[in-house]
């Protein structure tokens, strides 16, 4: 197309700029001998014809070679704009024309190349023709040659209408095509009047022929004249008919400068010999046929090849054989008519609504109602709506002694009302592959929805379940001993019930998902989601979008046993006003996989906003991310290892505002170990602490906690506590911890354990007793303490203590514990100390309780500041103090018994 519009464009500058070959001298004086035709340029405009708009052109015409008074071969080219979106079209002429002085007659031919672009599609044509010009009569044949892509589409295809055909649904479907119309036209025409001097009226009659493919060929007549009242001017109208097009006036004007011919010739053979010059008459734009090309067929089944079949049921009427133009006035005389090949659904109108009998659908039928929207899948065009549905009234199923339906192998239950079930609103047992949606349960005596030992793929969606009665009835239960299964519960809304919202039980699942997505579950008596997975192998469960608010116990509660290798997902839920937890989790038994809990709103929870355990040998990483955890009545995280457990926990970016104990709590018990981060969360206002870490018997692990905001807590900022035989690394590190009302961190190290405690570049400021604790509650800025038999490394460094309430740091080594110390580059200022040691930095050795302490301190004080100075001293004659103090600013307190050199002491 581009290469097109630059050749006519060529071809028109060419015309413009190519001079003439040789002027005119008096027109009067013209005559064959010397006759010469010039380049000229036009414009003109053509009403909307048979098979091609009105357009607007703009052409040119170009002498190539020509002899005087014999021949011309020429160049014509044409460039169209056209009425509808004002589309491009165009062509180039390359003709050859000869006089015969015996006939007095122009004999001529050409080959031409046209374009056309629709607005949709772009379409090529070459074309050839003949012509005889003389005194009175012409006549003339054209003929056109499409190539290419001769036949395109319109847009996309799709369906046009979907409607029932006795037990069909039938889609008449396909697309609007464009097709370029290959033939020829012929004409023959006079001259019929002489218009002044120079102008003439000609007249001419002829017939057509164009065939395209997708179109039967058509024969068409023609009829036109063609007035040059001056040879710079010209006019036309023409009219035709044909079977395809129909009848058509169409009519032309055009203006050319200079005119074709020239002027003041009055010989005859000269005024024949002048037509040399004429435009090529033909059909120039592209003829299109706009094609309807649709046709009808039956939806067939992707799943089987087959076409669906409707058994259609208008409750309340008489009769009837389930066809769309005499339906069954019962479902159950639908259900007796299908057959279990996967291609049968009972399609229910409410009608006069006198309600449904309690029904078993068979094994691989749908039973669905106009009441919601309807989609089946097709072969043909995909998903499709079907007709009637959307209508919004549900079917009745009046309750029954028994559940009001239950599913087959392979069915599908969509748009009914079951209220006050018998037992169960839905059933299903030992089946296979079940799609339950768009349903309203009200009143069930017992669950709304229950299916056990049900595997394949289970869809229940946006069903609404309200109230179920007795207790611990759910509105959805799935219990399951085996099997594989892909379980979708989305956009579900369970109220009121006297049990869990959900339970999901899966005993010796294997690869199985479970999805619960966008759920609305609220105020049930007991938990919102219940989820208890054994011996479960590769299962993964996402749990995302759902709003979980005001159940009688805890919003989310899971529990893998025995086993179980799983990935839990919960992301994106709000989680609110529970009576018990908002996210309860225990993992159990060589339980072994991974959990991400991220981007959840826990708020206003009674206890927890989020408790999680792993006992028995279980071995998880879990992820606690981007969590805002507000106003919960406990904690705001708590989680914890115990029994041999082994994990991988981070704790990142999480928000935890105003619960009323502690912000995150995280506890090693009973030989568990494992690697924490705690990272850039912002942990305020909390009741309790902001962050507690404690470790009891036969623990080991790596902690890490760094780049948190810790601000306004009731208590301590950062709490840490280590109870007998422990090992721990403990990572305290470029932290914010301001405004707390006890101490900014605080650590306690007893009983024979191991702690190996970094605190570095973290900022302490303005907490209302202390700024830095390590275990005694003393209102100190930095207060370390290691007790019974203990050992303590402890590195000390780059650390800005200010304003806290008494001493800036205060470190202590009792009960024979042993505590090596690397204090350095640190700086406590505004720390008041008391009245009898004011001091901003103190360490020292002994008990005042314990008879035997005999403990061991090592110091490396180097490089810090203090304005109210350092205190070294003994409560204790028994212990051992050495110690190295270098280039500190402040003035350092020594004790009367001497401190002994650091020597080789292993000081981090």
């Amino acid at each position: 197309m581009k290469n097109t519009k630059l050749g006519l464009i060529s071809v028109l500058l060419l015309s413009i700029s190519s001079p003439p070959m040789l002027a005119q001298t008096e027109a009067a004086s013209e005559t064959a001998d010397n006759l010469r035709i010039k380049p000229r340029l036009g414009i003109g405009h053509t009403s909307s014809g048979g098979g091609f708009d009105g357009f607007t052109r703009l052409e040119g015409f170009v002498p190539l070679l020509q002899t005087p008074g014999k021949n011309l071969t020429f160049l014509e080219g044409r460039l169209f704009l056209d009425n509808d979106d004002a589309n491009l079209g165009g062509n180039l002429i390359l003709g050859y024309r000869t006089y015969s002085v015996h006939s007095h007659r122009i004999w001529g031919g050409y080959m031409s190349y046209d374009n056309r672009h629709t607005g949709h599609n772009t379409f090529n044509q070459l074309g050839l023709g003949i012509e005889s010009l003389g005194t009175v009569w012409d006549f003339r044949v054209n003929g056109y040659l499409p190539i290419g892509d001769t036949r395109q589409g319109v847009g996309d295809a799709g369906v046009r209408d979907i409607f029932f055909r006795r037990n069909f649904l039938i889609l008449e479907q396909g697309q609007n095509k464009e097709a370029a119309m290959g033939g020829w036209d012929a004409e023959v025409g006079a001259k019929l009047a002489q218009i002044g001097t120079d102008g003439d009226l000609r007249g001419y009659g002829g017939l057509y022929w164009y065939d395209a493919e997708g179109t039967s060929e058509i024969w068409g007549w023609r009829v036109r004249l063609e007035a040059r009242p001056s040879d710079n001017f010209n006019l036309g109208l023409s009219l035709q008919n044909d079977d395809l097009f129909g009848t058509n006036l169409v009519f032309t004007v055009g203006a050319t400068f200079p005119g074709s011919r020239p002027q003041g010739l009055t010989e005859e053979d000269d005024r024949v010999l002048a037509r040399v010059a004429e435009s090529v008459q033909r059909t120039n734009a592209i003829v299109i046929d706009h094609q309807d090309d649709f046709q009808e067929v039956s939806a067939t089944n992707p799943e089987t090849g087959e076409p669906y079949i409707f058994q259609h049921v208008v409750l309340g009427e008489m009769g009837g054989d389930g066809t769309f133009e005499n339906p069954f006035g019962r479902v159950e005389n639908g259900l007796d008519k299908t057959v279990s090949d996967g291609n049968d659904i009972v399609y229910v109108q409410p009608g006069t609504n006198p309600g449904i009998p309690p029904f078993t659908i068979p094994d691989r039928v749908q039973v669905l109602s106009t009441g919601p929207i309807q989609q089946l899948d097709t072969i043909e065009r995909g998903i499709v709506q079907l007709p009637l549905s959307d209508a919004g009234v549900l079917p009745t199923i009046n309750p029954g002694a028994a559940a009001s339906v239950t599913m087959g192998n392979r069915t599908t239950l969509s748009g009914f009302y079951i209220p006050d079930a018998g037992t169960f609103g839905i059933e299903g047992r030992n089946i296979d592959t079940v799609t339950i949606r768009e349903n309203a349960i009200a009143n069930s005596t017992q669950v709304g929805i229950v299916l056990l030992e049900t595997t394949g793929t289970v869809t229940v969606t946006d069903n609404s379940i309200d109230t179920t009665g007795g207790l611990g009835n759910s509105g959805f239960f799935i219990g399951n001993t085996a099997g594989s299964i892909n379980l979708n519960l989305i956009r579900n809304q369970i109220l009121n019930t006297k049990g869990d919202g959900m339970d999901i039980i899966l005993f010796n699942a294997e690869d199985s998902t479970v999805t619960i997505s966008e759920n609305i579950i609220n105020g049930n008596q007991f938990n919102g989601i219940g989820v208890r997975l054994v011996n479960a192998i590769n299962v993964k469960f996402d749990v995302n979008e759902n709003t979980i608010v005001s159940n009688g116990s805890t919003g989310l509660v899971s529990e893998l046993f025995s086993n179980s290798n799983s990935s839990v997902t919960i992301v994106n839920n709000q989680i609110s006003d529970n009576q018990f937890d908002g996210i309860a989790m225990a993992l159990v038994d060589n339980s072994d996989g991974i959990v991400t809990i991220t981007n959840n709103n826990l708020r206003g929870n009674q206890e927890d906003g989020i408790i999680m355990g792993l006992f028995a040998d279980s071995a998880e990483t879990v992820t606690v991310l981007d969590n805002t955890l507000s106003d919960n009545q406990f904690n705001g995280i708590v989680l914890f290892m115990r029994d041999n457990s082994q994990g991988a926990f981070t704790i990142a970016n999480n928000t935890i505002l105003n619960n009323q104990r502690d912000g995150i709590i995280f506890a090693f018990l009973d030989n568990s170990s494992g690697m924490v981060m705690i990272e850039e969360n912002t942990v305020a206002i909390n009741q309790g602490r902001g962050i507690t870490v404690d470790s009891t018997t036969d623990t080991e692990g790596e902690v890490i906690i760094q780049n948190n905001h810790i601000f306004e807590n009731e208590t301590l900022g950062i709490a840490g506590f280590m109870i007998g035989e422990s090992d721990l690394d403990v990572t305290i590190d470029n932290n914010e911890i301001l405004n707390n009302g006890h101490h900014g961190i605080g650590v306690s190290i007893q009983e024979s354990a191991t702690l190996r405690l970094t605190i570095t570049d973290n900022r302490v400021d303005r907490n209302g007793f202390q700024g830095i604790t390590l275990n005694l509650p003393e209102p100190d800025g930095i207060f370390v303490d290691a007790l019974n038999n203990a050992t303590l490394q402890l590195l000390l460094e780059r650390n800005t203590v200010m304003d806290n309430a008494r001493f800036g740091a205060l470190i202590l080594a009792e009960d024979q514990s042993e505590l090596f110390a690397g204090v350095r580059f640190n700086t406590f200022t505004g720390n008041p100390g008391t009245l009898d040691n004011a001091n901003g930095f103190v360490v020292q050795t002994g008990s005042l309780t314990n008879l035997e302490p005999e403990s061991t301190i090592c110091l490396d004080l180097s490089n810090n500041t203090s304005e109210n100075g350092f205190s070294l001293n003994y409560i204790d004659l028994d212990s051992t103090f050495k110690a190295d103090t270098t280039a500190n600013n402040g003035t350092i307190s020594i004790p009367q018994l001497p401190i002994e050199p650091l020597g080789d002491c292993p000081v981090p």
